[in-house]
């Protein structure tokens, strides 16, 4: 939380317009984090086209930060969360898989994005894409 600041640019999603983004920046945040409801409060202020936007209306927030860090993207449809991780299925030569556990750092529509340094994981490798589920099942049972 402590990257967000006044001025951040913004998007919003909202699952009434699934294929639609909102974008604006923040003019308020709070300075408390509400535990109870899980949220930090922010006014954002967006253009609204046709008002499609309602007050109390339940958003998702996408901050956009410029960073030179350079990671990995993994599609998030192949990509398992079980006993509090998230997991991937690696192929590795001659018909054999291994499993690989990591630490998402951001995530957008189409992929989990993580840093490779902590996992031997490398830009080309190749994961498993179909029945990955039935593989990593497989895997935890050797």
């Amino acid at each position: 939380m402590g990257l967000i600041k006044h001025g951040e640019e913004v998007e919003i999603s909202t699952s009434a317009y699934p294929k639609e983004r909102f974008t604006g920046r923040i003019e308020r945040i709070s300075q408390i984090f509400d535990p109870e409801e899980k949220v930090m409060k922010a006014i954002i202020e967006l253009d609204n086209p046709d008002l499609k936007l309602k007050p109390d209306m339940m958003v998702n927030v996408h901050f956009l930060m410029d960073t030179d860090e350079k990671a990995l993207a993994i599609p998030i449809d192949h990509v398992l969360f079980d006993k509090d991780a998230y997991h991937f299925v690696q192929a590795i030569e001659n018909c054999d898989a291994r499993i690989v556990t990591f630490q998402p750092i951001g995530k957008d529509k189409k992929y989990y994005y993580f840093h490779p340094s902590n996992i031997d994981v490398k830009e080309g490798d190749r994961f498993i894409e179909k029945n990955n589920l039935l593989i990593y099942n497989e895997l935890l049972s050797r």
